[in-house]
């Protein structure tokens, strides 16, 4: 995915947020005239756009949500951990399946805009557990 990773912003591209299925997230570019990208960065052969309820927070800024659409119908499906935080922030409260793109609302002419910064400033950087664990030993005493 090197290609994709959030270098510059010009024109030609989008900035928009992957959300993976082992709780972290990336800023990533799309090529707006490229619609490889979303299925690259998804994985997946066929897309969906996850209806984002208007009145729920980030939905106030016309976000667009892209999903795998025949993610439950595979072997090994993985529900992204994402869709318990998009569901208080979107406003869908099914899980989804793969990876999760989130760009701005479409323009006029129906290509995607940059993931607006007050959205993004409210995705946690990761949603992983800490992994600090510890252990403490203790001695019977005589």
């Amino acid at each position: 995915m090197g290609i994709y990773t959030m270098t510059k912003q010009n024109d030609d591209t989008t900035k928009a947020v992957l959300l993976h299925t082992n709780g972290t997230r990336q800023v990533v570019s799309i090529r707006r005239n490229n619609i490889q990208d979303i299925y690259d960065l998804l994985g997946c052969e066929v897309f969906t756009v996850v209806p984002v309820n208007k009145n729920a927070p980030a939905g106030k800024s016309g976000l667009s949500v892209y999903v795998d659409d025949e993610g439950l119908l595979k072997d090994n499906s993985v529900v992204n951990i994402w869709s318990i935080w998009l569901s208080g922030h979107i406003g869908y409260n099914a899980p989804l399946i793969g990876n999760i793109l989130l760009t701005g609302p479409t323009d006029i002419d129906g290509y995607d805009t940059d993931i607006p910064d007050e959205v993004l400033e409210q995705i946690p950087p990761t949603l992983r557990p800490d992994p600090e664990i510890e252990f403490f030993f203790y001695q019977k005493e005589n």
